[in-house]
């Protein structure tokens, strides 16, 4: 009897020691578990942190600056109409008709970001549209989705504004005119080549001038991101995620120098090595892509400022091409 008592106290100490190791092991479970969902809270909400400023950013990069017209025809002594024209998704555009007597050749205007019917060329838009009729020309000049006094609450920087400039030739061809032409500057360049190159009635487009156009809008928005936006260039990506979840558009696909090839009307490129916007290798991009476009290559304008700064040219320029183009 006496020797059985070491024995219970043994059994005592090993039950002692397992449920330490058991409490121990339970200790490090609750700590790894708390350890891995302080890291997946951090995580998640990093995630979730980054989604919310890149859809900040994608509604930036997509809502217009709205800008009050700053001229009308009637400044300048011009007949007009005021008309509304219908974008192939049922928007409706303000647009003005400038005619012009005896003449089947018509040119549609269309502005960049930020801009209007009137106020792109640093407000001489309308006096450019007034030169051109006077060469005769009819005029049709629109208000992008989204800018001036046309329906819209966002831009897709060229993917949907195609559908503005296809409304607007549809326009043009209801009213009779089957030489059409476009003079498109900036987004609007963008626009016109995407339009010109949709199977669903691009065809019927005759001449393109292209002003200050980008070449392909991923390439302009990697140089131009950080600059534009104050933001580390990490979150360009994920902007562009949530700004094709927000409005159903591919930004990576919008590249106009990859859709010239397919496009069979005449082409007129007009681009300043100084634009400090759109950098020069996009008209390089476009030129190559289109061997037979019509150049002209300035030195020491800005971005969309060619026209102000060599009025008398450009008209010459321009108004040459689009006839030579709409004979």
């Amino acid at each position: 009897m006496p020797g059985r008592a070491p024995r219970r106290k043994s059994q005592e100490s090993l039950h002692v020691v397992g449920d330490r190791k058991t409490r121990t092991d339970q200790n490090r479970s609750r700590r790894r578990k708390r350890w891995l969902m302080t890291v997946g809270g951090l995580g998640l909400a990093s995630t979730l942190g980054y989604l919310a400023v890149g859809t900040y950013v994608a509604l930036q990069l997509t809502r217009p600056g709205r800008q009050a017209q700053s001229a009308a025809p009637a400044d300048y002594g011009l007949p007009f109409d005021e008309v509304t024209v219908r974008s192939r998704d049922g928007l409706a555009l303000a647009a003005w008709f400038i005619p012009a007597p005896d003449s089947d050749r018509a040119v549609l205007f269309v502005h960049g970001k930020d801009s209007c019917r009137s106020c792109e060329f640093q407000g001489r838009f309308v006096e450019l549209a007034g030169r051109l009729q006077a060469e005769g020309f009819n005029i049709l000049m629109i208000d992008l989705r989204g800018h001036g006094q046309s329906e819209g609450r966002y831009l897709t920087l060229g993917e949907h504004e195609r559908w503005d400039v296809l409304g607007a030739v549809d326009w043009l061809q209801w009213r009779g005119f089957t030489k059409i032409g476009i003079l498109g500057v900036s987004l609007g360049a963008a626009s016109a080549v995407r339009a010109a190159a949709d199977p669903q009635g691009g065809e019927v487009i005759r001449a393109l001038a292209l002003d200050s156009g980008f070449g392909n809008l991923r390439d302009a928005l990697d140089r131009k991101f950080v600059e534009v936006s104050g933001l580390p260039y990490a979150f360009l990506p994920g902007s562009l995620l949530m700004g094709r979840l927000l409005h159903r558009v591919d930004f990576n696909m919008i590249r106009p120098a990859h859709d010239l090839p397919q496009i069979k009307a005449p082409v007129m490129l007009i681009f300043s090595e100084q634009d400090d916007l759109v950098p020069v290798s996009h008209f390089h991009a476009m030129a190559a892509a289109r061997p037979d476009a019509e150049i002209w290559l300035l030195a020491d304008a800005g971005h969309s400022t060619i026209y102000a700064a060599y009025p008398e040219e450009y008209i010459s320029r321009v108004s040459r091409f689009l006839a030579q183009s709409l004979s």
